[in-house]
């Protein structure tokens, strides 16, 4: 999985994102951060951080974890997140993706963001958690973390 340094928070609005049924495309499980069963969720009380405006990147990690048969949904996720204190004021940690990768039993390393790098995983089918204050528009104005499949 890849990473950058910490995220700001990760407002979305995505057409349909209010849906409470699973979406899949070509078998891959799609999770939004704004889904009605999760999006109200306080997952680190300190800072307020709810899932719907600021749950990116345990959202993204989500997808990973469940294309890889592990179970859970993004409130397990990013309350896991929070208890591993992956989730500080700003956002997401780097290390997010690779501390909860190893916690749920999966190898990953942090790789280049070049375009040939990127090429080369996704050529071999690997998944990558990609994200930070370079991921902005069309997606957000403060960062953002999203799976490059």
């Amino acid at each position: 999985a890849g990473s950058s340094s910490s995220s700001n928070s990760c407002e979305t609005s995505f057409a349909g994102s209010g849906e409470a049924t699973l979406t899949t495309k070509d078998g891959f499980s799609i999770f939004y951060q704004t889904d009605k069963r999760w999006a109200d969720v306080v997952y680190h009380p300190g800072l307020g951080y709810q899932i719907g405006p600021a749950g990116c990147g345990p959202t993204a990690m989500t997808m990973i974890l469940v294309a890889f048969g592990i179970s859970v949904n993004p409130k397990e996720v990013a309350l896991k997140a929070t208890e591993m204190g992956q989730v500080v004021s700003g956002g997401a940690l780097g290390t997010q993706a690779s501390v909860l990768a190893k916690h749920y039993g999966l190898q990953s390393e942090q790789i280049s963001l070049s375009v040939d790098a990127v090429n080369k995983h996704l050529d071999q089918g690997h998944l990558i958690w990609m994200g930070g204050a370079g991921i902005e528009p069309p997606f957000t104005t403060g960062g953002h973390m999203i799976v490059v499949r």
